[in-house]
């Protein structure tokens, strides 16, 4: 079995430097040149993009300071998007795992079980 395997693998590198030597041999220096300008203008587009990002979470942190406590959910419908009618213990608003079961049309949100 292990004969076997070994056998594939080596067949694998042998194809996969056989298509690397096929695509060196039709590749020419304008393919190699064009391929690095798309690598270096994406990239640095990302870093850019990831600056702006960076920068404007810094400008929020700045403005508005540090959270120092968990921002509460002030959701009070009495039906979900799909019509359903809303049961909910009034506890379900700080716990972290929640069971939601559906009977009769009602919606109903539990503590969680794990």
């Amino acid at each position: 079995m292990r004969l076997l395997r070994t056998f594939w693998v080596g067949l694998l590198w042998l194809l996969f430097v056989a298509l690397w030597y096929r695509v060196y041999g039709i590749t020419s220096i304008v393919d190699v040149t064009m391929a690095i300008t798309y690598l270096i203008v994406t990239i640095s587009l990302y870093g850019i993009v990831v600056t702006v990002w960076v920068l404007h979470n810094i400008a929020i942190f700045r403005k508005k300071g540090p959270r120092t406590h968990v921002r509460s959910l002030t959701y009070s419908a009495i039906h979900d998007r799909l019509g359903s009618y809303i049961v909910a213990k009034p506890d379900v608003n700080e716990k972290q795992t929640l069971t939601i079961s559906v009977a009769d049309g009602r919606k109903t949100f539990s503590e969680g079980t794990s």
